[in-house]
């Protein structure tokens, strides 16, 4: 009985220890499995398990760090369809082929997008492993980690590199040692060595030797200090040939904000710094002779004086003007004459000294600044030499001799002048006083020649005797259709004819009016009497359109312009319409504000305006769009050399089909020749003038001129 009741004891408290350490185990399996979960929660890649029956596959577990994921719940995610829903419709078939590939392979690694819950495509990176256990079936074992920002890097970095292998500018990439780790192409175009040459190495390979010490020391302060530098650096190439290149250099910074690596971005400035020389040089010197032009030896004479001054020294100023220049011209062509100014100032070069200027002013004028001259003895003999260099034959291309000869004008500083300008005027009033007397010889200037002042004053006074006197007298020169080869207008020319003496060409006094103001009171008298001509010509029965009539830039500026304009009208009764006024290209392309305006007044008139001597100024097709004009009349200099010069020929062409296409109207002057008439014709020209029909005459003249035609 004992026996028994021990024995049942016993084994009560056996199966209540099995119970006990059953339950305590329970609770470490409960323990265990709530510290996985929180494990899972805490990864950052999301588990999961899928069961394969035969060939389906159904989501079977998922950890529950899937919601911070992606957003969805874990019931959601083991809905069966959610994963083929969610990728995205570019990757979907990609993204099944390789699950599929599972069963061949047993391990696929693959990456995608995935729509989070929110709508947002991320990317995820997807592992999956095929695990076949005997007990317990065949099972897929799965993690997705989120690439998202990892991608975008990589996307970033493939761009950067795309940039920088394609940029035209040279990348260098260093690192804090100044060691070469990366270089693009253009880096190798530029510097000339191939990627392998410059790994490893430092930048300074491709010093120049042009900056110091210093130079490079502020550059590694800046980096220090800034993390930037930029700037303009000479550098070397492989070649040897030094080159300069615009240079920018950034410190690459690390997410604490420390330097990792240096990159330097650079640009060639070869090609700019060479057409920055070849802009000042078209900028300063002539393009024909590649002298110094004007402004180049302006500049150089003020320095000379400066230098002169300084050292209480002389210098001279001559003036080289070629004679009858115009003749050689005409006669072999402005090809030839162009060769023939170029070979000149080849010899002239020749024969002087080191420190000596010779540059062209313009045409056939040259100019040489001597320094430290001696006095007027020494530069007699110095423009005297120049003459003997131009005294044989030059031999042109063509075999054609041509002979040349020049008048010098000199004059010296300080006993002449003190200024540079006051020494070129000086210098141009001698030069015109040895053409006076037949070219071919030197002048020195002379306060005598303040005696053409005094004529100039005296022709003044004669000339406004001459308005007073009523001896001014106009000439008319027929305007003729291309089309119809009928005389449809007048130009009004002025003459002088003094009681005793031949009739005075405009050349001769036009200039003395325009600079005394006199051609305000001379530009009204002849308005108003080619105004009343005109209607004496109607009134006989020359019906003639335009009445052509020159306005002066003083004109122009003159208070009550248009005032007047309309005073002469109504009291000759010439149709507004019938008159034209002529004004010269340079004064409309200096017009004022205030100048356009006259103009839009004259134009409201209803009186026509044209833009004489067309081709000779510096308009430009936008400007000549907007100013208030109706015809353009081709200078008579481009006409005349119709068809020999092609330049000529080229620019009338396309003067005439300019005015066409502004609506313009379109007058030739200077037509001599039946081949000039013809050319017109030929091009559309709508009128024209010259001595092909007839010069400009008196009214009786003109009246047989217009009945013949």
């Amino acid at each position: 009985m004992i026996f028994v009741s021990f024995t049942s004891l016993l084994i009560f408290l056996l199966v209540w220890r099995q119970e006990w350490l059953n339950a305590r185990l329970l609770t470490k399996l409960s323990e265990s499995e709530r510290a996985l979960a929180h494990v899972f929660d805490l990864n950052p890649a999301v588990i999961f398990r899928l069961r394969v029956d035969e060939n389906d596959i159904v989501p079977f577990w998922v950890s529950n760090n899937v919601t911070r994921v992606l957003g969805f719940s874990v019931a959601e995610v083991l809905k069966r369809g959610w994963w083929s829903a969610q990728i995205h419709p570019d990757d979907r078939a990609a993204a099944k082929d390789a699950a599929r590939t599972i069963f061949a392979t047993g391990h696929v690694t693959q990456k995608y997008k995935i729509r989070h819950k929110d709508g947002r495509y991320i990317w995820l990176r997807e592992e999956l492993l095929l695990v076949d256990e005997p007990t317990a079936g065949r099972w897929i074992v799965g993690c997705w980690n989120d690439v998202t920002g990892q991608h975008e890097a990589e996307e970033r970095l493939r761009l950067d590199a795309t940039v920088a292998k394609s940029t035209r500018e040279g990348v260098l990439i260093t690192d804090l040692g100044a060691r070469i780790l990366s270089v693009n192409q253009a880096f190798c175009d530029i510097t000339g060595y191939r990627a392998d040459e410059v790994l490893g190495r430092r930048p300074s390979l491709l010093r120049s030797g042009r900056h110091d010490v210093a130079f490079y020391q502020a550059m590694w302060a800046s980096l220090r200090d800034c993390g930037y530098w930029q700037g303009e650096i000479w550098n070397r190439r492989k070649s040897g040939a030094v080159y300069p290149e615009w240079l920018t250099i950034n410190a690459a910074l690390d997410d604490a904000g420390h330097p990792t690596h240096y990159v330097a971005v650079f640009a060639d400035l070869s090609q700019m710094k060479e057409a920055e020389v070849r802009v000042h040089h078209l900028t300063h010197y002539d393009p024909l002779t590649d002298l110094p032009n004007r402004l180049l030896t302006r500049s150089r004479l003020e320095h000379a004086l400066q230098r002169a001054e300084r050292k209480r020294e002389q210098v001279a100023v001559l003036v080289v003007d070629l004679d009858r220049f115009k003749t050689l011209n005409d006669g072999l062509g402005l090809n030839a004459g162009d060769e023939a100014l170029s070979l000149a100032a080849g010899r002239l070069r020749t024969r002087l000294r080191e420190g000596d200027t010779l540059g062209r002013l313009g045409g056939d004028e040259f100019m040489v600044v001597l320094e430290e001259i001696a006095g007027p003895d020494a530069a007699a003999i110095a423009a005297s030499d120049l003459l003997a260099t131009l005294t044989p034959p030059i031999v042109l291309s063509t075999g054609v001799e041509a002979y040349l000869s020049a008048s010098v004008g000199i004059t010296i500083f300080p006993k002449d002048a003190a200024t540079a300008d006051e020494l070129m005027r000086n210098a141009d009033a001698a030069v015109a006083e040895a053409k006076r007397f037949g070219g071919g010889i030197c002048r020195f200037y002379s306060t005598d020649f303040t005696k053409q002042a005094s004529e100039r004053l005296t022709l003044e006074t004669q000339l406004r005797h001459a308005l007073d006197r009523e001896e001014l007298v106009l000439h008319y020169q027929p305007l003729v259709s291309a089309a119809t080869g009928r005389v449809i207008g007048a130009e009004a020319l002025v003459r002088w004819q003094p009681p005793d003496g031949p009739l005075i060409p405009p050349a001769q006094f036009i200039p003395v009016a325009e600079e005394t103001g006199l051609i305000v009171r001379l530009g009204a008298w002849v308005l108003e009497t080619a105004c009343a001509q005109a209607v004496a010509w109607l009134r006989a029965g020359i019906e003639l359109d335009t009445m052509a009539v020159n306005l002066s830039a003083h004109q122009l500026r003159q208070d009550d312009l248009v005032g007047s304009v309309r005073q002469v009208l109504q009291t000759t009764g010439l149709p507004a319409s019938r008159l034209e006024l002529e004004i010269c290209e340079t004064a409309m392309v200096h017009a004022s504000k205030q100048t356009l305006a006259v103009l839009h007044e004259l134009r409201s008139l209803g009186v026509r305006l044209a833009i004489d001597d067309f081709g000779t100024g510096y308009s430009s097709l936008n400007y000549i769009a907007q100013l208030p004009v109706d015809k353009l009349k081709i200078d008579g200099s481009f006409v005349r050399e119709i068809p020999e010069n092609l330049k000529s020929t080229a620019i009338t062409g396309a003067i005439i089909a300019m005015g066409k296409g502004l609506g313009l109207e379109v007058l030739a002057e200077g037509v001599e020749t039946e081949a000039h008439r013809r050319f017109l014709i030929d091009h559309h020209c709508d009128t024209y003038q010259g001595f092909l029909i007839s010069p400009p005459v008196e009214p009786a003249a003109f009246a047989d001129v217009f009945a013949n035609t």
